[in-house]
């Protein structure tokens, strides 16, 4: 059974130790975190890098630094942090360890206890990442509320404040089972009640699954890209491109083209804003070419400004993109019932 509690009972009380296990996400994003800023404070600290790229980075690290608080937080309450609950018939104690150091949450006897509760949601993941909550067992004790049992799930709250009910009836029942969270009996580990099995297993696999997919498909772009790169450091020949402004009902655009010391035409067009944007891009651009492959070829200033690491950065950016996109995908998917679906996708 794949529980957060650790449950030692007796015939007179029950001690209940939650320590929580799944915190599994949050290293995927702190590694992933601690890497964009390493490289964030290269690229902030290089001498080449310009000015307004470097307010940018400065700027998206306050951001980044805003999010990496929090997570980190709840991640090392729940690797360092445990409650300890003991349960008697006639009394409830609740203490709180952090890094050695122990919190009285609760401490009352059970005839004080005017009522019990599960409190709060157990189906944001996403909120559950950043936010360590009040608890999910909430008691109120002459009026005043205490709350306890942070990151357990629903069927393990709901197990501590049955519980707790027994003894408030006088029924105490320390032998008391606490329900198998398993998959095949329930669903609340995902933020979705998913009709269909299989969205549901790669809703909640995706990151094992959609991420190792995702990092080698965008791997084999940033292996090509530098190897296209480490070439023309070597072998490419800068020239001029003849560069031309065109317009018409599709819209501005631009069109060069440039020929090879083996008498090659290299063509490209695309869109462009306007005729004042054409004149500071294109007008008197210069490229690097490979003269073994002539359309491996790169604007000269983007070959001068190349740098590895911001090419690191952005293909680990999008493999989290992508992993997280697919995740909105499949949770679209699955708010449809299986009648609309089958409307949808015929």
């Amino acid at each position: 059974m794949n529980s957060n509690l650790q449950i030692a009972s007796t015939d007179k009380e029950v001690i209940i130790e939650n320590r929580n296990k799944e915190a599994n996400l949050h290293e995927f994003f702190i590694v992933f975190g601690v890497i964009s800023i390493l490289i964030a404070l290269f690229q902030l600290f290089n001498n080449e890098t310009k000015l307004f790229a470097k307010i940018f980075i400065s700027v998206w690290l306050c951001g980044w630094f805003t999010l990496m608080f929090p997570l980190t937080r709840v991640f090392l309450l729940k690797k360092f942090g445990k409650e300890n609950i003991q349960l008697s018939e006639d009394r409830l104690t609740v203490e709180y360890f952090y890094f050695n150091k122990m919190q009285i949450i609760v401490d009352c006897q059970i005839i004080n206890i005017q009522s019990l509760a599960v409190h709060g949601s157990f189906n944001n993941r996403g909120k559950d990442l950043f936010y360590e909550g009040k608890g999910k067992v909430v008691v109120q004790v002459l009026n005043k509320e205490f709350f306890f049992g942070k990151f357990i799930k629903e069927n393990e709250a709901k197990y501590i404040v049955s519980l707790i009910q027994s003894a408030r009836d006088k029924n105490f029942n320390p032998n008391l089972s606490l329900i198998s969270d398993e998959l095949k009996e329930s669903k609340k580990d995902v933020p979705l009640q998913f009709k269909n099995e299989t969205l549901r297993k790669l809703y909640k696999w995706r990151f094992y699954i959609v991420a190792p997919i995702a990092f080698l498909f965008f791997l084999q772009d940033f292996l090509n890209n530098n190897s296209n790169y480490n070439d023309l450091k070597v072998k490419g020949i800068v020239t001029k491109v003849t560069a031309s402004f065109i317009t018409n009902f599709l819209g501005d655009s631009y069109y060069y083209y440039f020929i090879t010391n083996n008498g090659v035409k290299i063509e490209r067009s695309g869109k462009c804003h306007d005729e004042e944007g054409f004149n500071k891009q294109y007008k008197n651009l210069k490229i690097i070419y490979n003269p073994d492959n002539p359309n491996v070829f790169l604007e000269y200033q983007d070959f001068l400004d190349y740098n590895i690491f911001s090419k690191i950065f952005l293909l680990l950016f999008c493999t989290v993109f992508l992993t997280v996109w697919v995740g909105i995908v499949i949770r679209g998917i699955s708010s449809y019932s299986s009648s609309e679906r089958k409307g949808l996708l015929n």
